[in-house]
């Protein structure tokens, strides 16, 4: 058997370790190389992802930039196809005004000839008539149909207006005339039950100034009216999207700059007001001594009529119903089965009157959406304005009807307290001032506030 020397033996260990030692030292050289890259990546990588965010933001700018000016062209549009339309309007308004004198002769010829017998002349004349309101009314319907969707607004003037009326009036007097066997007569415009309800009307207002918020060159029309707790008087510009404060003798004193078309108004303590945009999901509420934005207070639907009641804002969300906002405007509580374009005014008692715009329905009911009371006042066509006196009555106005009525505080009788006759025409928006006992409307298609005191 063969012995190994033990030196040569420990040499070749030491040879093997001194090996062992230098790949060591390699293998670290390469692990310290590999952090070095690792962490000059990770820097790189650190600086790319925040210029990507930076990127993200620029391009998030661009974007709303675009859709900003996409909705100003889409404004834009709308615009030139209202005033497109507006004069296709005035043409076809200067060519029945045209026809007025001939208009005139036929209903005279027909009233003669009704006065006399029941001629089958007299039928044909009478048709004429009614084709000729026939195509004024499409006419009509195609223009309205083509704004049902717009903001924007027109109006006829009041000589063509007055001119339609007397025409009509005239033309149902003949037929009820011509047609007195008959037991069922037709007209060409239809009857409704409430017209033929006749009413004592009741004379406990008594007008006692006016002031003029618009003239001819410089068309103005209001959408609402509040009085604040000075005494001065809070309007809405709707043309020219402003909203005007006038102290009592209409003289201006202040305009605020409005972003889009204002629609209804609420009053709040510190020269607060809440306001409601036309196609705007918020409520805006202004600083009048500012004259600036004290809060917007968005919300998940488009919103209508405003009310206060207490320290609450209730707010009228066409599609999702009433939303009741606290003192902290946190949305309290929801009523959703109360939906559309609605009037809202509070009372003392915390409850709210309401009706749908344009409608002839008026309720009464608590935050919880309990109804208390609900009522159509007979005359009352197209609802525009809501209001409650001192005394708990409530106030509202009838565009089409060009009346005023009263209606008492517990919701069991309706008056009509002015008309036609008193100077109401195409009434808008009103409200009450309990200081004075007065009442404010907002006359001739919101050009003209008229003041009332209360008898």
């Amino acid at each position: 058997m063969e012995v190994m020397d033990p030196y040569t033996n420990e040499k070749d260990i030491g040879i093997k370790m001194a090996d062992i030692l230098k790949r060591m030292n390699k293998t670290n050289t390469l692990l310290d190389e590999l952090y070095k890259e690792f962490y000059k990546s990770r820097k790189h990588l650190l600086k790319q992802k925040d210029k990507f965010e930076k990127d993200l933001q620029q391009f998030r700018k661009q974007i709303d930039a675009y859709i900003d000016e996409a909705e100003n062209k889409i404004r834009e549009h709308f615009h030139d196809l209202y005033n497109q339309e507006t004069e296709v309007l005035k043409q076809r308004e200067v060519g029945v005004m045209s026809k007025k004198n001939s208009l005139h002769e036929w209903v005279n010829n027909v009233e003669e000839m009704a006065r006399k017998e029941l001629s089958l002349q007299s039928y044909v004349y009478m048709s004429k008539i009614n084709n000729s309101f026939s195509v004024i009314e499409k006419h009509a319907s195609k223009i309205e149909r083509k704004f049902e969707n717009v903001t924007l607004t027109f109006t006829i003037s009041n000589d063509f207006q007055e001119f339609l009326k007397g025409l009509k009036l005239a033309y149902t007097q003949v037929k009820r005339t011509a047609t007195a066997h008959d037991p069922e007569p037709s007209t060409a415009f239809p009857k409704t039950a409430k017209t033929n309800h006749v009413q004592e009307k009741d004379r406990s207002l008594q007008k006692v100034g006016e002031f003029r918020i618009s003239n001819d060159t410089d068309f103005q029309s209001s959408s609402d009216i509040k009085l604040l707790h000075n005494g001065d008087i809070v309007v809405t510009n709707l043309n020219n999207r402003k909203l005007v404060v006038y102290d009592q003798n209409g003289l201006g004193k202040l305009e605020m700059e409005l972003s889009h078309n204002p629609l209804c108004l609420a009053t709040m303590p510190d020269d607060l007001v809440a306001m409601t945009l036309a196609n705007e999901r918020k409520v805006v509420i202004l600083d009048l001594k500012t004259r600036m934005v004290h809060r917007q207070i968005k919300l998940e639907d488009e919103c209508h009529g405003i009310a206060q009641t207490g320290h609450r804002l209730i707010l009228n969300g066409k599609v999702k119903g009433l939303f009741v906002l606290n003192s902290d405007f946190e949305v309290e509580n929801m009523i959703p089965d109360i939906t559309g374009k609605l009037i809202l005014c509070g009372r003392s008692d915390g409850t709210i009157i309401g009706g749908t715009l344009h409608c002839n329905n008026i309720y009464c009911i608590d935050i919880r959406g309990v109804k208390l009371f609900e009522i159509s006042p007979p005359g009352l066509e197209y609802l525009n304005g809501i209001s409650v006196s001192n005394d708990g009555d409530i106030y509202i106005t009838g565009f089409l009807s060009n009346t005023l009525h009263r209606i008492d505080s517990d919701g069991e009788n309706s008056c009509v307290v002015l008309n036609k006759d008193d100077g109401i025409n195409l009434p808008r928006s009103i409200c009450s001032c309990y200081s004075t006992k007065s009442i404010m409307v907002v006359n001739n298609d919101g050009r003209l506030i008229v003041t009332y005191n209360l008898k």
